[in-house]
This record gives C-alpha cells, structure tokens and sequence, in this order.
C-alpha cells in the first residue's frame, strides 16, 4: 500500500513539473476576416529538454467541436523557448477558455476575457497582433534509421596467364663463305700432281641501307673511270664544235676557189 501511495505520488509530482515548464504563454483573439484574420497562440517550454507535440491538443469551450488544433506528428519545443501557433479566427474575442492535453492529461490551461463557462486557474489578457517573441514552428521530420550495409566482397579479378611472347630472331647477314682466287690451286689430297681447283664465289646480299664497303684499290679505279667520263663530257662537245668549224672553214675555202 505505501509503495502504491509512492508511484501516485511521484506520477503526481512528474505531473506538475511537466505542466509547469509546458505553458500556454500568450494568445491573440482580436483576429477580422478583413485586414488581420489570424489568431494565433503561443505554447512555452521552460524545461531544460525538447518537449514533443505529437498527440497533444488544444480545446476551447465549444460543445460542439472544442479542438482548436491538434498535433498528429512530431513538433518539437526547443528546451527554454516557445512556438507560434496560428489558428484562424477561432479564439472567441469576448472571452474564452483554452487547455492543453495529451490524451486525457491536460497539460496547460488559460482563461481570458469572460472564460466563456470555462475553469482555470490561471487568467491572462490578450496580446496584440504583433506582440509575441516565438516563431512559427513546423513539423520535425525525424531523419530516417540508415543501417549499415555490409559490402559486398570484391570479386577477384580473374587470373590471365600470358603466353610468353615469342622473340623474333633476326636475320642473320650473309656472309661470305670461301672465295678462291682464280690462279690459286689447291693443296692435293692424295695425287702429287696440283690440280687447279674451281674457284666459287658466293656474293655477299647487300641489303638496302648498309654502306658498300670497298678496298683501296677498287676505289681508285672508280674514280679514274670517273674522271675518264667526266673529261669525255666535257671534250667530246668542245671537239664536236671544232670539227663543225673545220667543215664550215673547208666548204668556204673550196667554193671559194
């Protein structure tokens, strides 16, 4: 019995603190449909945490529908500050009582002007249009669960097996293989009497870009051959012209004779 006593009155005791540090603060009820429509009401959070919203509501004394608004999602109060809320022209300007529950619990309550049939114990006037420190708070949007994803394993890179690139071998230059000079003869095998032996010439294959290579003394026939024809060039026209002179002087000697 005196435990059940103890869980009363802490849940009691829990109570009055939550409606002590969640507070309906200020209202606005002077709302026109004409230049000003919106009322508005201001909801307070002193304790030292957030405070959520969701599955609270705000009554008048309306008996045929008393809720003004309701939050059906998370609104969060940021610990020691407080939210404006605006509820069309709803609030009664004569008067009116307003409360503040969760469920059955009521949180918070306020009157005003002539409280409209209401109780409360707690009177304040209302504001002016413009005199409220709170902004407009939205719906807090709690940011989805993420789990963590296990990577996938990385595939192993499939295993090439190269064949060994096949080394080309290069072509060997030819290279002279005997040469035997006409007027030398061969050492005899098994006769005393010398025979002269076939000379065999295999020619060396002079590929494209490879310099001629020649002795000393097949150059100097080069050049005289070549200054043989370079003479040739230039007296067979120098003699051409004497002899046609020779003709021309010969004729002219003979007629005139």
């Amino acid at each position: 019995m005196y435990t059940l006593l103890l869980a009363v009155s802490l849940l009691l005791l829990t109570a009055a603190n939550v409606n002590a540090q969640v507070t309906i603060s200020k209202l606005y009820s002077e709302g026109t449909n004409k230049t000003d429509p919106t009322d508005w009401v201001e909801i307070l959070n002193l304790a030292d945490s957030a405070y959520n919203l969701n599955g609270h509501r705000l009554e008048d004394t309306a008996d045929s529908d008393p809720i003004v608004m309701e939050w059906n999602s998370d609104m969060l109060i940021q610990s020691n500050s407080a939210c404006l809320f605006f509820v069309g022209n709803r609030l009664n300007k004569a008067g009116d009582t307003l409360y503040l529950k969760s469920g059955e619990s009521e949180i918070d309550c306020v009157a005003y002007g002539d409280a409209n049939g209401g109780v409360c114990g707690k009177t304040i006037s209302p504001s002016s249009a413009n005199e409220h420190s709170a902004s407009v708070c939205v719906p807090s949007t709690p940011e989805p669960t993420v789990s963590p994803q296990t990577p996938e394993p990385t595939a192993e890179p499939p295993k090439h097996t190269s064949s060994p690139t096949s080394t080309i071998k290069p072509t060997a230059t030819p290279q002279v293989l005997a040469h035997i000079d006409q007027n030398e003869t061969a050492t005899p095998a098994s006769t005393s009497t010398p025979t002269l032996a076939k000379a065999v010439f295999v020619e060396k294959v002079q590929t494209q870009d490879e310099p001629i290579d020649l002795d000393e003394d097949t150059q100097n026939q080069i050049g005289r051959i070549l200054l043989i024809i370079g003479t040739l060039t230039i007296c067979l026209p120098v003699a051409h012209l004497m002899y046609a002179e020779y003709n021309k002087k010969y004729f002219d000697n003979q007629t005139f004779n």
